[in-house]
């Protein structure tokens, strides 16, 4: 299995590509909504895989997967500590555990957590080529137009 830098590598290397001046198709983004053992990071994987042999693009450019990675891939868009990963489950948490936390600074609040969430998946659904598993991605790019 490859690890998270293996994996984005090509794909933030495709990001820095120099721009072309003959208008190009825009990248399409699929999402998947995740449930314990149904499998999804498996067919977000595959899928990818798939895509990345039969539609590479032009120019070319890898099709990533995020899923569980997410969470990373939020706190560095934000310039966030990673440590605050703990506190980014993607099931709803106590709101009084939430609060308490908040109020003793240890992390933003829940409200705050999901923003930049929905930021980071807006932002990654309008570069394209991205396969985002779990955390709403549905809702959150449903205004978007080829998710």
């Amino acid at each position: 299995m490859r690890g998270s830098l293996d994996v984005f590598t090509p794909y933030l290397s495709a990001q820095t590509l120099p721009t072309v001046t003959v208008p190009s198709v825009p990248k399409p983004t699929i999402t998947i909504s995740r449930q314990a053992g149904a499998g999804a990071v498996t067919v977000a994987r595959l899928v990818a895989e798939q895509l990345d042999k039969e539609c590479p693009g032009e120019p070319q450019r890898p099709w990533a997967v995020f899923d569980r990675n997410l969470a990373a891939k939020i706190l560095e868009d934000h310039n966030l500590s990673a440590r605050l990963e703990q506190f980014m489950p993607e099931d709803t948490r106590f709101p009084l555990t939430d609060a308490l936390e908040v109020l003793l600074g240890l992390h933003p609040g829940a409200w705050t957590l999901k923003q930049y969430a929905k930021e980071t998946i807006r932002a990654l659904a309008e570069r394209g080529n991205v396969i985002v598993a779990g955390r709403g991605p549905a809702i959150v790019t449903a205004s978007l137009p080829r998710v």
